[in-house]
């Protein structure tokens, strides 16, 4: 009997301390908080994208439970940061130098395509999870301190915005000379000036790096000065997209005079340049068609930006149809068409010729169209595209001297 009355006054007492233990033992920890890190450019207007539009309805939906840290790779000290993260993650030399890049917990992200798609489902299985800390690499402490002293500077010098958002200081500024006292989840940052400065600049004084603003900086431009600071993205690329382009137009002009004004003598092109082209314009579509439909990095050579092609919402005809697929398809077209010019009956030879041209045709006029957008529009040139566009307009003066040798 003693036994089992000790039992329940232990019972008892257990009963009596859990509840006080646990009301004691009740820390100020707030919620989990997922950290990650944007790499960015100045110069990428789909990094722009991303910023302004993806991260907007994430940070609205996740509040305080979401940080997320923009490096302006072109920012002194946040070009070591950058390629640290390279070593950290294993990432493949192939995509290395690619924005923009995001990092978060064990995973990196590349693209406007993949970022958007993942980023959400991450973060709520972070929460889940407790939380996902600021990734580990060698730089990056010290990048976001330096920033945060840099934004506790301008609070304390600032008047408040009626439209600022609160926010609180992130785990790892608790040793910066001064609390912040404006705001939590995103530090409100002010771009700087520079030669040609974008609405998409997103910077602080601490070198081209900051948490995010939910109200970037709006700079109006006339139509002018936006096509040159696009033109200046990536001014190599982009010139050769504009050279491209005028000897498109020029070939069609050229091609339309001597339609309206036949010459007698007319410059042959042996047809056999038909196949071989197609075959080639076959490996470069194909290409095209597995980075649009896999969203995986293209490799683009030493000009140009082909992945800020791609991931552009030109890449996708209708928001679902990859461009590159329907060049697929066309080329493939072209030579079936010359097969049967060849090799098929008689009778179909003549509608096999014009359809030839008709379709060259109508692949150069739409190669013109997105070679336009390109240097006007996107602000960055795929080299892939560009040898695309001259592979077809080779094809549409091969098959004007087959339909003229036809007609004779």
């Amino acid at each position: 009997m003693k036994f089992r009355f000790s039992l329940l006054i232990i019972l008892g007492i257990l009963l009596i301390v859990q509840p006080v233990m646990q009301v004691f033992g009740q820390t100020e920890e707030g919620p989990p908080v997922v950290h990650a890190v944007f790499f960015y450019a100045s110069s990428c207007p789909y990094c722009h994208q991303v910023i302004t539009e993806d991260f907007p309805p994430l940070l609205e939906r996740f509040g305080e439970q979401l940080q997320i840290f923009l490096v302006n790779v072109q920012g002194p000290g946040a070009s070591e940061v950058y390629w640290n993260t390279f070593e950290v993650y294993e990432v493949p030399e192939e995509i290395q130098g690619a924005v923009p890049m995001l990092v978060v917990g064990e995973n990196v992200l590349i693209g406007g395509i993949e970022i958007p798609e993942r980023f959400p489902t991450i973060i709520e299985e972070g929460i889940e999870r407790g939380g996902i800390p600021w990734p580990d690499i060698q730089g990056l402490e010290e990048l976001i301190q330096r920033s945060a002293k840099t934004a506790t500077a301008a609070a304390l010098n600032a008047t408040p915005s009626p439209t600022s958002t609160p926010v609180t200081p992130s785990p790892t500024t608790e040793d910066t000379e001064a609390p912040l006292e404006t705001a939590t989840r995103i530090l409100t940052v002010t771009p700087q000036p520079s030669e040609t400065p974008l609405p998409e600049e997103v910077q602080s004084e601490s070198g081209g790096s900051g948490m995010l603003s939910n109200e970037p900086e709006v700079v109006e431009r006339t139509l002018v000065e936006e096509v040159m600071i696009r033109i200046k993205r990536d001014f190599v690329g982009n010139l050769a997209s504009i050279l491209v382009l005028i000897g498109m137009v020029a070939s069609l002009i050229s091609i339309g005079i001597g339609i309206v004004f036949p010459h007698p003598v007319q410059r042959s092109w042996p047809d056999w340049l038909i196949p071989l082209l197609s075959l080639a314009g076959i490996g470069v579509a194909g290409y095209l068609s597995y980075i649009e439909m896999t969203n995986t990095i293209a490799f683009c050579g030493p000009v140009g930006d082909c992945n800020t092609v791609q991931q552009s919402q030109y890449a996708r005809i209708g928001g679902f149809f990859p461009v590159g697929l329907l060049g697929l398809l066309g080329f493939i077209a072209v030579a079936v068409m010359w097969f049967v010019y060849r090799r098929g009956p008689e009778k179909y030879r003549k509608a096999a010729v014009y359809s030839l041209w008709a379709m060259t045709g109508f692949g150069t006029l739409f190669s013109i169209y997105l070679t336009f957008l390109e240097p006007f529009v996107i602000g960055a040139t795929c080299a892939w595209c560009l040898t695309a566009s001259l592979i077809i307009t080779a094809q549409l003066w091969v098959a004007t001297a087959m339909v003229d040798a036809f007609q004779r």
